[in-house]
């Protein structure tokens, strides 16, 4: 049973919102683009486990995506399966062309087109979460219990090997043997069950309620001023920058869509890009408006919290609302 869902990351949301609103000729587009088609790959990747991870009896907890405080850092989980008798941590990669996992050297080399890149080793990484995992729950006054990790493999059309050959057999894995894996480890601690189906709630509860979603600045990431976007609201229909307003409405000159509602994509789209508050003249400056009472009357409409006098009032918040 699913108890945290996988979510389109919000790190993403900020990505496609800044490339959207770079001009095309920016120097940082093609940086920004690759960096897009790198997360959506991880994204997709996590997501194309729920299938399988479906045929586990519902007394099986998961939880994707879980980040978690340890010490003065944070440590990320891309799946973690809660059983009676074992937990499981998976380090998902969808990597296609041939994988090399060296494991007497910590890395992973992958061969494609005729290049070779190399990236750190993940098994070691989820070694090193399993460790940070048994720390946490040991600070937080829950159950020692036994932990397993594995490195599921999502790409189906990638050539997997491993030093030693055998590591491939234990703990590197596509993600159609997922249910073979779990029935393996349920075969070695079936005497061992350690947690209650009651334990086990209240510890995925726990788990939730300490989960600190990662939030990157992404123009300080990229090094990119504010000043720079693309300002005005874009057409839904056809992307066009910007639509003009006029009698409450928005009006597209490229499509002659028109619409009452364009503006809040771009209200989202700069809030994702800023922590900045609103006010009545950052929202005209945002939309191309002339008018204060129509921009007041936006902000009005979006119900948000809101400080200070009518004059200077500020309005604010956060990029979850966005």
């Amino acid at each position: 049973m699913i108890v945290k869902e996988l979510k389109y990351p919000i790190y993403i949301k900020k990505l496609e919102a800044l490339l959207l609103r770079l001009p095309p000729t920016h120097i940082k587009r093609k940086e920004i683009s690759e960096e897009i088609a790198k997360q959506l790959a991880g994204f997709k990747g996590e997501q194309s486990l729920d299938y399988y991870l479906s045929f586990l009896p519902e007394n099986h907890l998961i939880l994707h995506d879980l980040r978690l405080k340890f010490k003065q850092h944070h440590f990320q989980i891309d799946t973690l399966i809660l059983t009676f008798s074992f937990f499981l941590i998976l380090e998902v990669k969808n990597l296609s062309g041939r994988l090399i996992f060296d494991h007497h050297n910590q890395q992973l080399i992958r061969k494609l087109n005729d290049i070779e890149e190399v990236f750190p080793d993940p098994l070691l990484q989820a070694k090193r979460q399993k460790y940070q995992m048994v720390e946490w729950l040991r600070k937080n006054k829950f159950k020692n219990i036994p932990f397993e990790e594995v490195v599921v493999i999502t790409n189906s059309s990638s050539h997997i090997e491993a030093t030693p050959s055998d590591l491939m057999q234990t703990r590197i894995i596509r993600n159609t043997y997922i249910i073979e894996k779990v029935k393996e480890l349920q075969a070695t601690f079936k005497d061992e069950e350690l947690y209650l189906k009651r334990d086990l709630l209240k510890l995925s509860q726990a788990l939730i309620n300490n989960h600190e979603a990662k939030d990157i600045d992404v123009l300080q990431k990229f090094n990119i001023l504010e000043s720079e976007l693309i300002k005005g609201v874009q057409c839904v229909e056809c992307n066009n920058i910007p639509m003009k307003h006029h009698l409450g409405k928005w009006n597209c000159s490229n499509c002659e869509n028109i619409s009452k509602d364009a503006h809040l994509k771009t209200i989202k789209d700069f809030q994702l890009l800023s922590d900045l508050p609103l006010t009545n003249r950052r929202l005209r400056d945002m939309l191309f408006l002339q008018s204060k009472s129509i921009s007041k009357k936006y902000l009005v409409s979006l119900k948000l919290h809101h400080t200070g006098t009518t004059r200077d009032r500020v309005y604010h918040f956060h990029n979850n609302e966005a």
